[in-house]
């Protein structure tokens, strides 16, 4: 990615460069996020109750704001 990346910020339009800068800026939230779960993300073997998991995918559908 960084490899086209560099290509856009050395030669890219203006608009390219905030769009790359922006997009690399949201994966490394990602890459953060992500490492900063992998005990839980990396150990989930499938036996928890998945109803919390539920309850907090309908109300984020619906529309209304809830929290896990």
């Amino acid at each position: 990615m960084l490899f086209f990346g560099n290509r856009i910020r050395k030669n890219g339009k203006d608009a390219e460069k905030a769009w790359f800068e922006a997009y690399f800026a949201m994966m490394q939230a990602f890459v953060a996020f992500i490492g900063g779960k992998k005990e839980f993300i990396c150990d989930w073997r499938g036996t928890q109750d998945g109803s919390g998991a539920a309850a907090f995918f309908a109300a984020q559908s619906s529309g209304s704001s809830a929290s896990a």
